[in-house]
């Protein structure tokens, strides 16, 4: 809890680790993040919003918390920024990036 009183996160614990579906909130109850904990670590699929709805980052993380696989980066508007991929926590040869002026393609 926010010390206003506000959630700050939802999920579930057992044994005292966080498990399973964690969702954390920004204090005025926009969603900030969200993905799994296997045995207090995060795990697999984690996606993060900027404070306006948009988001902010998606990608995976393995079981020991650190970046895995690809990476998406978006900016405040839905843009996106840079497409990474990650291997053992560290940025792989694969690394894309778009001007901040213009999306990387026409919808």
């Amino acid at each position: 809890w926010y010390p206003s009183g506000a959630v700050k996160a939802r999920g579930p614990h057992y044994h005292g680790d966080r498990q399973e579906l964690w969702t954390f909130f920004y204090e005025t109850g926009e969603k900030e993040s969200e993905g799994e904990y296997v045995s207090g670590f995060e795990s697999g699929e984690w996606s993060f919003w900027h404070r306006n709805g948009q988001l902010r980052a998606r990608g995976r993380l393995d079981n020991g918390g650190d970046k895995a696989g690809e990476w998406v980066y978006a900016d405040q508007a839905g843009f996106p920024l840079t497409e990474a991929e990650f291997l053992a926590r560290y940025p792989a040869d694969s690394l894309h990036s778009w001007p901040r002026h213009r999306p990387p393609y026409a919808g």
